[in-house]
């Protein structure tokens, strides 16, 4: 299942929203039933957020992992094409029979 992450404009939006509301919730001037609500609202969007953190940071792991591994393929090849190419500078191959020039097969 693919995880789709906040974009970076949603992310901002609720963490400045967050805080706006720690201003409301610490206010003195605030009714308690309202600071409550604050407080109730700024918990939900801090546990929402930490979800959200830990999906990205998940999501920057497998993305240098796969970066990693692509890279890695990518060494393998060019040594496999580093060794093909010197093969067929010497001439010689493990896959195809010596050829001797000069000789003819037999004829029929």
């Amino acid at each position: 299942m693919a995880v789709t992450l906040l974009t970076d404009a949603e992310y901002k939006s609720i963490k400045d929203n967050m805080s706006t509301l720690k201003a409301f919730a610490d206010d003195k001037d605030a009714s308690p039933r309202a600071a409550s609500h604050f407080r109730a609202v700024i918990k939900a969007h801090a546990d929402f957020i930490a979800v959200e953190d830990g999906k990205r940071a998940l999501d920057k792991a497998k993305k240098e992992q796969r970066a990693t591994q692509e890279q890695e393929r990518i060494q393998r090849q060019q040594a496999r094409l580093t060794k093909l190419q010197e093969k067929m500078k010497s001439g010689t191959s493990k896959d195809a029979p010596a050829h001797t020039p000069g000789k003819s097969e037999k004829s029929a």
